[in-house]
């Protein structure tokens, strides 16, 4: 794989933004394997902790959302 230094123009670059200050910046490939990741850090989402007691259980597949400050599981 190429180095996002050394090959940028292969990469989607990305910044993480907190009260105007670039605090992380995170890159990921052009190619088909990255399309869901580029996609979701393209769509400026809301980065939400997950509770310790919840840890492996919050799952995207399975249909979980995030409602009020409060995970839900699937019905």
């Amino acid at each position: 794989m190429s180095n996002p230094s050394d090959n940028p123009q292969e990469f989607k670059h990305y910044a993480f933004v907190i009260d105007g200050e670039v605090v992380w910046t995170h890159a990921n490939p052009c190619n088909v394997n990255f399309e869901r990741v580029n996609a979701v850090f393209s769509s400026n989402p809301q980065i939400v902790p997950i509770p310790d007691e919840l840890g492996n259980t919050v799952n995207w597949m399975e249909g979980w959302t995030f409602v009020d400050g409060e995970f839900v599981a699937p019905q």
